[in-house]
This record gives C-alpha cells, structure tokens and sequence, in this order.
C-alpha cells in the first residue's frame, strides 16, 4: 500500500480495519508462523 492509497481511507475506514485485524489475529498468527517456517525452508535451500 502506497501513501497515496492510504490517505483515501477515511478514519472509519481504518477503525474498520483495525477491528477486522483484530478479530484475525489468531489467525493471522498462524499464517506468520507458516510464512516464517517457509522462509527458513527456502533460506535452507539456497
């Protein structure tokens, strides 16, 4: 996301947001744990 693009959120927008990521953040927590085991796995390979 550039600045540009982020300014054209209004403030409910990010409140939205947040909240959304919020709610997701077990999630989300999964997902770093896969994304960080995959990157480890690619850095290996290299």
């Amino acid at each position: 996301m550039d600045a540009r693009s982020a300014k054209e959120y209004s403030k409910d927008d990010w409140a939205k947001l947040a909240s959304e990521a919020e709610s997701k953040v077990e999630g989300v927590d999964c997902l770093l744990m896969v994304n960080m085991s995959m990157l480890k796995m690619v850095e290996r390979s290299m």
